[in-house]
């Protein structure tokens, strides 16, 4: 156990800097390393561990909307979390549910004629998984009482302000951010999915709270319908009434997970970008022009380097310890003739000649090629940026270039520092591509 905790630590938490509700970082906690985890180790076996309360962090939905609240480990019980989902996992398997497969699988669903098509929403899904149902199910997979208790604990500890205390448990929903949220919230969604998973009249699909049903006439598709929206409410969750659309793929076509799904006149399904979650990256690129824009109006002296990597890291974006961050990554089953990646291109150009720039000179990076290189290439790429990729002098030179990190600093870290802090700086870059792209419910 103590080997996995550290493993852990060095892997997924050392490079993460954010805080949780005790304010400590992960370079302070690692000043102690082994004497914690020791401890963790030992309160594991005993059965006596507690979790700190979750740090409370709203995260902005849009106007008029409620934000969403994700709650935010300590260090220490980050890594007790991570634990737990391993051993979940081991325990009883949930494959990854990528959006890109799940595309996929609804794109060959309507080549086989299911053109009519119900989208549901379920409310508020982590907020109203039910303890019970999900621990008694929970119960029934996995054997280790340890960690069905150890579950108990990390569902129903409260979520709070930086500045606040509670006592109270959570006695509803699964808290989001947390390492166990989207295993534990899949897990449950299982519940739902055995009401037409093995139903041959229809297609049937959850990505998370997201559902799909395509049938190939209307009669089957109000049926299963009313079969999933009632197999819902057996889980005590709703449907929400305002998201549920419904219609045929000739003559609205289909919005789903971001994805727009169009019909072709030879019977091909075309694929492209919803309209807001296209806007949505127009949006972020133009922000670093504008960003540019103004550093030159106040006659700032602007760091080029700099520039160049947030540019390229929005058209390209990154893999980091083998996680894909960004808009193509996330967009990656669209048509490579899809008119939107080459107005992507044309707009990049047309910023950087208002600015006085040149594509070339700057070797700036196209979203064409980007596609091309995810779909036919991904594994040899050197087109897109991988934290594996950078040697240690160009991780050097990468602090001192882009992130304004001085010589006489580098000179006195070592290797394992420079990996770290520049560990921290593409995480940080990357998690910002997440920001950009935003919902796509």
């Amino acid at each position: 156990m103590f080997e996995v905790l550290k493993k852990i630590f060095l892997n997924k938490v050392r490079h993460k800097p954010t805080a949780g509700i005790d304010r400590i970082r992960p370079d302070r906690f690692e000043k102690n390393l082994d004497s914690e985890l020791e401890t963790i180790c030992k309160k594991i076996m005993e059965g006596s561990f507690r979790f700190r309360p979750y740090k409370e962090v709203l995260i902005s939905k849009g106007k008029g909307k409620a934000p969403r609240v994700v709650s935010i480990p300590t260090v220490r019980d980050k890594l007790v979390l991570n634990w737990l989902l391993i051993h979940l996992q081991n325990e009883f398997r949930i494959d990854d549910n990528f959006v890109y497969t799940t595309i996929d699988k609804v794109r060959s669903a309507l080549l086989s004629s299911k053109y009519y098509y119900c989208k549901l929403d379920i409310s508020g899904f982590y907020d109203n998984i039910n303890h019970d149902l999900l621990l008694t199910s929970l119960q029934e997979k996995i054997s280790s009482k340890n960690l069905i208790e150890l579950t108990s604990k990390a569902i129903t500890n409260p979520t709070t302000p930086q500045n606040a205390r509670t006592d109270e448990t959570n006695r509803l929903g699964v808290p989001q951010g947390i390492p166990v949220s989207n295993y534990l919230a899949n897990f449950f969604g299982k519940r739902i999915d055995v009401a037409l998973e093995n139903n041959p009249e229809v297609f049937y699909i959850r990505y998370v709270d997201d559902l799909l049903l395509l049938a190939e006439d209307k009669a089957t598709l109000e049926k299963c319908k009313k079969i999933l929206t009632d197999r819902v409410r057996s889980a005590g969750l709703l449907v929400n009434g305002e998201k549920t659309r419904e219609g045929h793929l000739r003559s609205t076509g289909i919005d789903f997970l971001g994805y727009h799904f169009t019909s072709h006149t030879d019977g091909k399904v075309n694929l492209s970008v919803r309209r807001s979650s296209y806007q949505k990256h127009y949006l972020s690129i133009l922000r670093v022009f504008s960003q540019y824009a103004r550093q030159k109006k106040s006659l700032k002296e602007i760091n080029m380097k700099k520039f160049i990597w947030d540019l390229n890291l929005k058209i390209t974006g990154a893999i980091i310890d083998g996680d894909r961050y960004g808009w193509l990554f996330f967009f990656s089953q669209i048509d490579e003739s899809c008119h939107q990646i080459f107005a992507l291109d044309e707009f990049v150009d047309a910023q950087l000649r208002k600015n006085g720039l040149s594509r070339n000179d700057l070797k700036i990076k196209r979203h064409s090629r980007t596609l091309k290189e995810i779909k036919k290439n991904l594994k040899n790429t050197d087109y897109i940026p991988k934290d594996h990729n950078f040697n240690a002098d160009q991780k050097r030179s990468f602090l001192i270039e882009v992130c304004n990190v001085s010589i006489e600093e580098i000179g006195l870290m070592s290797d394992d520092q420079i990996n770290i802090t520049f560990k921290k700086a593409i995480y940080l870059d990357a998690r910002q591509l997440e920001k950009d792209r935003g919902s796509t419910s």
